[in-house]
């Protein structure tokens, strides 16, 4: 006799429902402080009655999905779990924390996290924190934002860029090593980003190094507070290349950055608060555009901030040198220097109650203290206007 059996396996998990979706560029969905979205958990399989062979588990539910919305997130969004299989090949994979399905933005001054693959009542593999898919997406982090599982940006090469930007008017860091092209080798937890972003009125610094082997090239914009590049570039690689555009704020700094372009309305302002007379590499041609101001703070007018360019430099816009101390007379020092050519003059030299002179050199820029003007500024000229070290 025979015996025929249609179904000798378990039945599957059904996948977790998604926490929350917004759909639409008019769409804003906000989680507070308080608030937590995630995602479902995937069902359990079950077990065939005949045989030992088990069905798969459903995979957890995606936190949150964007279809070219935007997630405003102070709060708490996990990707649901999946259903326990009792194994590997069984067990359900976690949702992600937020996929955003193109045009969509986040941004971030919480939590989101991926959820995870359960194996006989363990964690074993996360799902990824943010998924970007089909281009076009903007990923803000502002202070306090934190991901556990990876934070890709999958679009494809004919798709608009994805932005990771650095937003917010709080404060925070930002390390170069978490930066890379997407593989499956690299420890970077964002990953095929490679057009960046300053925002807000907050200060980010910049730390750390950018990987030699996995490192993306990055291209930067600042359009508004401060950029302080306190990082280093390696010296090949694709993240040995990449520029650097200022177009409203402040970069600053007194590490390494890209070549840099700084347009009407931006400022340079080498060196930091541990190092207000610090010295700011640039990797590249440096270019200071009309309107532009090129910042400099002095101790005594003997020791100062710089820019140290490898590359060529033209100078244009606004100087203005700043003095902790009353400099005397005579009192010189170098605010810049390039490996290249050094073109061009300051349409404006604005350095307080000082007289001074510039000094363009072939491969040097230095300021010289003549004298002060200590009656005709105060008096008859009216107070000093306002200088980026006063928000710096």
């Amino acid at each position: 006799m025979y015996l025929s059996f249609f179904n000798t396996g378990g039945g599957g998990g059904g996948g977790g429902g998604a926490g929350a979706i917004a759909s639409g560029p008019a769409t804003t969905l906000t989680n507070s402080a308080t608030g937590i979205i995630a995602g479902g958990t995937g069902g359990a399989a079950l077990a065939s009655s005949i045989f030992v062979e088990r069905g798969g588990s459903g995979g957890g539910g995606v936190g949150v999905r964007l279809d070219g919305a935007t997630l405003v997130n102070t709060g708490q969004v996990t990707g649901g779990d999946g259903g326990d299989g009792r194994g590997q090949y069984y067990s359900g994979s976690g949702g992600a924390g937020v996929i955003g399905t193109g045009n969509a933005t986040i941004i971030n001054a919480g939590h989101i996290a991926g959820g995870w693959q359960i194996r006989a009542g363990e964690t074993d593999t996360q799902a990824d924190a943010v998924e970007l898919l089909n281009g076009g997406n903007r990923l803000e982090l502002q202070a306090g934002a934190t991901f556990e599982g990876l934070v890709l940006a999958l679009r494809s090469v004919v798709d608009t860029d994805d932005v990771l930007a650095l937003g917010g008017d709080l404060d925070a860091s930002f390390d170069l090593g978490q930066l890379s092209l997407i593989d499956y080798r690299s420890a970077a937890r964002f990953q095929g980003f490679d057009t960046f972003e300053k925002s807000g009125a907050g200060t980010w610094t910049l730390t750390g190094s950018s990987d030699a082997t996995y490192g993306v090239a990055q291209d930067w914009t600042v359009t508004a507070g401060t950029l302080l590049a306190n990082g280093t570039l390696p010296a090949s690689g694709l993240a040995a290349a990449g520029t650097m555009q200022v177009s409203g704020g402040v970069l600053g700094g007194i590490g390494q950055t890209y070549a840099t372009t700084v347009h009407a309305g931006g400022t340079l302002a080498p060196g930091d608060a541990s190092a207000p007379c610090g010295t700011l590499q640039i990797v590249g041609d440096t270019g200071l555009e009309p309107a532009s101001a090129l910042a400099i703070r002095s101790s005594d007018g003997n020791d100062c901030a710089a820019i140290e360019v490898d590359g060529a430099l033209a100078i244009g816009g606004v100087l203005n040198v700043h003095f902790d101390a009353s400099p005397q007379p005579g009192a010189t020092c170098t605010i810049a220097t390039a490996s290249g050519a050094i073109s061009g003059s300051f349409s404006q030299v604005d350095a307080g109650t000082a007289l001074g002179s510039v000094t363009i050199g072939a491969h040097a820029v230095s300021f010289t203290v003549t004298g002060t003007d200590v009656i005709f500024r105060d008096g008859f000229e009216g107070a000093a206007p306002a200088r980026w070290w006063a928000y710096r």
